[in-house]
């Protein structure tokens, strides 16, 4: 693998600049931006009740906990498509502390309005992580989960309440099942690529990334300009072994994103972080 080498440091060196440019703000812009978090209840002290005192005010946790569904910012689930929720836990203050998050006390509840949990089974993509924390060198994680299209259509339609917990962090929020929208027509075309782009990463979640880069191409026949599809076809070949076929497509991808936003204030990260995966692959097989 002697030949890679040159081509890595090139592409590590435009890379870091990239990164360096966007990863910064983005982690300081997007830390506190998931929601409240419900405090924790502090007991009153005893002998303040005795003489009168006050409640002591609620201590709200610095663990703030994030939810995303289907990669949108609207919370919806689809009826018959693949649902990939990603859970995230950060600090939004400097830690005092180390708070442990293990994968054991992740929970997700879905409630109907009337307070019956719905019996949907999710499963993690991740590994298990049972001594994960955060703290002072660890500020954040992520947990990936996902359900098969065909558990999503037994989903009633419906607006649901979400419960989540994990560690000390807890997060509410509401969403919805909804039906499917059309795949054909003049504005079909953002709802066609998103449904592949979750088929492809539940093959990937499945373990079935032979099925995922087929999927890829019968997709991009469709939509061969999509850099969602093409960072999802670089993705499949990385995980079929094909990696430098994988880092081509990633190029591809950057300057489908050029063409399409010249004017635009920030490198497409997403590309750029399946690139950097690729290039740590591509790295670590020249040892």
């Amino acid at each position: 693998m002697h030949f890679v080498r040159p081509l890595l440091h090139q592409h590590f060196a435009t890379l870091n600049a990239a990164l360096l440019l966007v990863l910064i703000p983005i982690g300081l812009g997007c830390s506190n931006g998931d929601g409240p978090v419900l405090d924790a209840q502090v007991p009153m002290d005893a002998a303040a009740a005795a003489d009168g005192g006050t409640e002591p005010e609620p201590v709200p946790s610095p663990l703030v906990l994030g939810l995303v569904i289907n990669h949108e910012a609207e919370p919806r689930i689809v009826r018959g498509w693949p649902l990939i929720v990603r859970v995230t836990a950060t600090l939004d203050d400097e830690p005092d502390r180390s708070y442990p998050i293990p994968d054991a006390s992740l929970e997700l509840r879905f409630l109907s309005p009337d307070g019956t949990a719905q019996a949907w089974s999710l499963q993690k993509i991740d590994a298990d992580d049972a001594s994960r924390a955060l703290g002072a060198n660890v500020a954040s994680a992520e947990v990936r989960l996902w359900a098969g299209a065909n558990h999503t259509a037994t989903f009633p339609l419906g607006t649901y309440r979400g419960e989540l917990h994990w560690g000390e962090g807890t997060r509410e929020l509401e969403l919805y099942v909804v039906d499917p929208p059309p795949l054909v027509g003049p504005d079909a075309r953002r709802a066609r690529i998103a449904k592949a782009a979750l088929e492809l990463e539940s093959l990937l979640a499945s373990g079935d990334a032979a099925a995922a880069f087929a999927l890829a191409e019968a997709a991009l026949l469709a939509d061969p300009d999509s850099i969602t599809l093409l960072n999802w076809r670089a993705t499949a070949l990385a995980a079929n072994g094909r990696l430098l076929e994988a880092l081509t497509t990633t190029s591809t991808a950057i300057a489908q994103f050029q063409s399409q936003f010249p004017a635009a204030d920030e490198p497409p990260v997403t590309t750029l972080g399946v690139q950097a995966a690729i290039l740590r692959q591509l790295e670590e097989g020249a040892r």
